[in-house]
């Protein structure tokens, strides 16, 4: 009987921090949504966020932190790459870097 291995269905991630316009103050705790997957996580402590395994395509990212104005930005995943998206809060921008 032969095995094979599972094909691999990994994809690309999406990956960020969130801070302020100085980037000296970072925030713990934000919530940010890649809207159309439905899935969610929190900022580290130093900001930071990921998202593993995202399909190729376009997304809304969304982030929310209580007191501050909700951010949304749009990010494009390709297959296997990651892509970084920075929000600031209080600045109200996201900065969008590609891989």
């Amino acid at each position: 009987m032969a095995l094979s291995a599972p094909l691999s269905l990994a994809g690309g991630g999406v990956s960020g921090r969130v801070a302020d316009s100085t980037e000296s103050v970072y925030f713990e705790g934000a919530e940010i949504e890649i809207v159309e997957l439905r899935r969610q996580t929190t900022s580290k402590k130093d900001g930071s966020f990921e998202f593993t395994d995202v399909p190729a395509g376009e997304y809304s990212i969304k982030v929310d932190y209580l007191g501050a104005k909700t951010l949304t930005a749009t990010v494009t995943v390709k297959h296997d790459q990651r892509a970084v998206i920075d929000f600031e809060i209080g600045g109200e921008e996201a900065l969008i870097e590609a891989p």
